[in-house]
């Protein structure tokens, strides 16, 4: 009799533990599933981190290249300011002469300025705008100021 009721309660305490142990691996394959789609939501989301992380990279490279686009035309544009421009001046005028001896010629006996003439630089335009004729840039804080008063004169 002892036997036949041990029998019985390991039976039903075996029951017990089958569904226990039911409801434990129902809850661990719930977990599993709950866990991948909380990795992939994480793969997605920094997916996305990295394209604003891009975006906002490009954005600022974008707007520091505008930024330095526009100190350069600054620049440029100062460096130009006395700039004196010379126009079509023929190829072959400048054999055996410097490009400053050429533009000093033209402003002392053209032009006739007289006195110190200050030519810091001066040469041609690689690019030829007709076949014989080319333009000069000379650069020179003293002389433009004199030019432009002998070419209102």
């Amino acid at each position: 009799m002892k036997i036949d009721k041990l029998d019985s309660d390991s039976q039903s305490r075996h029951d017990v533990l089958c569904v226990k142990l039911q409801q434990l691996e129902s809850k661990t394959a719930n977990q599993l599933g709950e866990i991948n789609d909380l990795k992939r939501g994480l793969e997605l989301t920094n997916e996305e981190v990295e394209t604003v992380k891009d975006a906002v990279s490009n954005k600022t490279d974008s707007a520091g290249l505008a930024s330095l686009e526009k100190k350069l035309d600054d620049l440029e544009n100062r460096a130009k300011r006395n700039n004196i421009v010379t126009w079509s001046i023929s190829e072959g005028a400048q054999k055996g002469f410097s490009c400053q001896e050429i533009v000093h010629n033209i402003l002392t006996h053209h032009m006739q300025l007289v006195g110190d003439l200050e030519i810091m630089r001066a040469h041609r335009t690689n690019i030829k705008k007709t076949k014989h004729l080319r333009k000069y840039y000379v650069t020179s804080s003293k002389t433009r100021p004199r030019v432009f008063t002998a070419l209102h004169r």
